[in-house]
């Protein structure tokens, strides 16, 4: 029933978002319950000596922080099963006290996460991702002028009411609307304006004392940035992996084989496709090439994605929501973006250059120019010979065009 349990420092001891089968007292050391984080977690409290973390488990509940050991820890492991019983023959009064003192703890927490989050120097902190997002969502549904089944509203106007109403920050709301204009869901027309302010009679003034601003946005499809946000808030704000909410280029080029190569395949009237096992194992291989192995589908779990695999006489089926994989697919192009914009503090509007590849080489056999390479792998970017039928870099099977 109760384990002893040594931990070295820096070891994590539980993960947010798991439903862990224990519980742990602390006999001696002390433990950081934080906020997983991409660049530097974030610490709401420590915990010490006769504490209990992990409690939410007792009912259940998935954690709502990561715990972490401070330095060598010695801990007591109590198994949930073993305990279970004993909670839940105990007296009923007993039970309602137990999860209120963990409901209490929980909001506890939550309070705590709010009041963290605005200590995250990163742009677009996770708490205020799925925020923003919905931000130009709701201002430019429910403000915007519809033309040409194109949502139109001035820059200004979406500025004004984002704050006033959301509370957003301007300088946010404008690189969450980047993204959008780097990934062709919206354009937006410049406008030259004069910063000062001019008195009836006065000369107009010169075109190089014009200040250049933002003027009509145009959204050309708001069911993406919908769909981000609502993916982006059910993950995050409900305790899930924190892994879900990662981009990864492999789960990412599995996604995008998949939903090509069931375009046309048999449907039922929930929208789930089913395809030949073997069969879509060697579509696989021949989209992504050899890196692409039958584990690999299985990485979309990690991801929230599910694929079902059925045996049968002829080889087996596989079968999966083919919207989901759609709408996953396009969330991720967001997510892509969100996690550069944190990487570099602002969203780069470029487009990113080829990279060599280390021994790419051009049709002759000769290694490649780096100022000369323009064959491109539509995976990973890297620059390739001519006559390549796969990346150097990531093992991606090109076509002729790869140019």
């Amino acid at each position: 029933m109760a384990i002893p349990k040594n931990v070295r420092k820096g070891d994590v001891i539980l993960k947010e978002g798991e439903k862990p089968g224990t519980i742990y007292i602390i006999q001696s050391g002390m433990v950081s319950v934080f906020l997983p984080k991409q660049k530097k977690n974030i610490e709401l409290y420590k915990a010490g000596v006769g504490q209990i973390v992990g409690e939410e488990a007792l009912f259940g509940l998935p954690l709502t922080a990561s715990v972490a050991a401070v330095n060598d820890v010695s801990l007591i492991e109590v198994r949930v099963d073993a305990v279970k019983p004993l909670l839940d023959a105990a007296n009923p009064t007993v039970k309602h006290l137990l999860k209120s003192v963990i409901d209490k703890q929980k909001a506890f927490n939550g309070e705590l996460k709010t009041l963290k989050a605005d200590q995250d120097l990163t742009p677009c902190p996770p708490d205020n991702t799925a925020k923003v997002f919905a931000c130009l969502f709701h201002v430019a549904k429910y403000y915007g002028e519809k033309k040409d089944n194109k949502i139109v509203i001035q820059w200004e106007m979406l500025k004004r009411f984002a704050q006033r109403m959301f509370l957003e920050s301007p300088l946010r709301l404008e690189q969450a609307f980047n993204i959008l204009l780097k990934l062709k869901l919206a354009e937006v027309q410049m406008v030259k304006v004069d910063p000062k302010p001019q008195k009836p009679g006065a000369p107009k003034p010169k075109e190089e004392e014009l200040l250049e601003t933002m003027g009509a946005c145009t959204f050309h499809d708001l069911v993406p940035v919908e769909r981000f946000f609502e993916f982006y808030a059910q993950f995050h704000f409900k305790g899930a992996n924190p892994t879900i909410l990662k981009y990864d280029d492999k789960c990412n080029q599995v996604v995008k084989a998949l939903v090509q190569i069931s375009e046309g395949e048999r449907q039922d009237k929930s929208g789930v496709v089913y395809m030949k096992y073997t069969e879509t194992c060697d579509k696989m291989k021949a989209i992504i090439g050899p890196s692409f192995t039958a584990d690999t589908i299985l990485r979309l779990e990690q991801k929230g994605l599910f694929v079902k695999r059925e045996s049968n006489n002829q080889g087996g089926t596989l079968s999966f929501f083919r919207q989901e994989f759609i709408n996953m697919g396009e969330a991720w192009k967001i997510l892509r973006e969100v996690e550069k914009w944190n990487e570099l503090g602002f969203v780069d509007m470029s487009e990113p250059k080829p990279v060599l590849a280390p021994g790419a080489v051009g049709a002759d056999g000769a290694p490649l120019d780096p100022n000369k390479a323009i064959v491109t792998c539509p995976a990973c970017l890297s620059a390739v010979g001519e006559a390549a039928k796969f990346c150097h870099a990531c093992g991606q099977k090109l076509t002729a065009q790869a140019a």
